[in-house]
Order: structure tokens, then sequence, then C-alpha cells
């Protein structure tokens, strides 16, 4: 018997299959079926069948069984199309259909599975250098208790010299009167009164104090290149050290610099 109904071209490689069978039955006007995967050849459960009428009106539908199979009753012989839907499959429509009065026709449908568009995610990746994060960096970063300074700063600054990043910092100031070039200030609130007084911090390399306020040699800042610096912690005033870089002689605040790797 010739098959009345030719397969469908859908977008890009989704196919949907149709083979009809058509038999004489007493009775009313049936369509019944089967819907597969098309890579698979399994049943598709819950995939819902919808017999169009030529008007685009659906005049029955169903949703197959753990099979994949279905029963359609058309309400009057004639021409119709079968639009078959499933969650991660693509909608397709396909026809014409012809179904006789007091017959049925069988269809076995073949869909093929289609991509389900997600939204987009973004993915926020924090950058860390593993030696900032052993010298607990970040950890004193997220407290907040001081003016931070990270490589990705100091790009986007692109300074001539090392005292340039610490000339914007409240309560810093800069001195070039010693021999040994640039040297550091910081106003830190007294202990004692609402007065404040400008002090020497001590400083910081990598850990180690490379001057401090009572010592009669001073680091020169731009000794320091902005470019071995990885990193700069500024912290103004005693109630901002943290208890590892504390003391005696950081009542003035303490400035630790460290280097890259």
């Amino acid at each position: 018997m010739r098959n009345p109904l030719r397969p469908v071209r859908v977008a890009s490689w989704l196919a949907l299959l149709v083979f009809v069978v058509s038999s004489s039955s007493a009775g009313a006007q049936t369509v019944r079926g089967r819907v597969i995967d098309a890579r698979s050849n399994e049943a598709v459960r819950g995939a819902r069948i919808a017999l169009v009428a030529e008007a685009d009106s659906t005049v029955a539908s169903e949703m197959a069984d753990d099979s994949g199979r279905f029963v359609l009753e058309a309400p009057a012989a004639g021409t119709f199309r079968l639009r078959v839907e499933h969650v991660g499959y693509t909608t397709v429509t396909v026809g014409p259909v012809r179904v006789a009065n007091e017959s049925f026709t069988d269809v076995v449908l073949r869909i093929a599975p289609d991509a389900i568009p997600l939204d987009a995610l973004t993915v926020e990746a924090e950058s860390r250098v593993p030696w900032l994060e052993r010298a607990g960096f970040y950890e004193r970063q997220k407290l907040g208790l001081g003016t931070f300074i990270d490589r990705a700063a100091i790009d986007r600054r692109d300074p001539r010299r090392t005292s340039d990043l610490l000339r914007t910092i409240a309560g810093v100031r800069l001195t070039s009167t010693h021999a040994q070039g640039v040297d550091v200030l910081l106003r830190a609130a007294m202990t004692s009164s609402i007065t404040t007084r400008t002090c020497r911090p001590p400083i910081f390399m990598d850990g180690i104090t490379v001057s401090h306020q009572q010592g009669s040699i001073r680091i020169d800042l731009d000794a320091i290149l902005p470019g071995d610096i990885e990193a700069i912690e500024v912290y103004a005033g005693p109630a901002q050290v943290p208890p590892k870089y504390g003391g005696a002689h950081s009542a003035c605040g303490v400035i630790l610099f460290w280097t890259r790797k």
C-alpha cells in the first residue's frame, strides 16, 4: 500500500517520521499509534499528541502511556495533522493524515531530542595568590580594618614610584627630608586624648621588620619598585593593627609590603 504521508523535514538534524496504515473497522474513525525516540528507538512516555483540523483547531488530544502508545478519535472523516510535544524534544507538526469513516489509522511517530536552552550562568572566580593566602592577606582584607592595595590595583594605577601608591591614603604623609630618600609618616590618634600626632610607623617586608619608629635607619620607599610589589597593607592607627604586627612600636600604625614571588 502506498504511504499517504511523506516524512516532514524540520530544522537542523531534527526529524519526525510517520508511517501510516489504514484498514476497515466498525465504529468511529480512530488514529492510534506509538511515539518513540528517533535515536534510541525507546518509547517516549508522557508525550502529548494532538489531532489538528485544517482550521488549526485541536479536535482531540491524548498523552502517551508508559509504552508510548496513544489512541485518538476523530470527530468525523477527513484530513488532519498530528502535533507531538514533549519536554526535551522538539515540537513537531506533521501531515496530512487522512482518516476514513469507521476506520483506524496506525502511526509510528519518531521524534528527536532537542537541546533545552538554559539561562546564561555568570561565574565569578576570585583569584588569589597562594603566597598572600598563606600570609593571611585575604583574611585581613575581609575584616576591612586597613587599606589594601593588591596587584590588580597597582596595575590599574600604573605608578612611577611606590610612594605614589601611598599618597592618596587618608592619614598618610610622605616626606623626603632624610638622607635615605622618601619616608612615610602616619597621623595616628593618641590613646590618651582626641588629639593626633604624626609618627613613623614600622614597615614590614614579607613579614620581616625593615624599619620601625625608633630605628635610626629608615627604608627609602621608592627604592622598592612598584613592579616588585604584590600587595600593600596600611594600618593608619593602633586600633587597626592586626595582633600579629602589634606591640610597643605599632602605636602609630603599621605598613606591610608583600613582594612578588
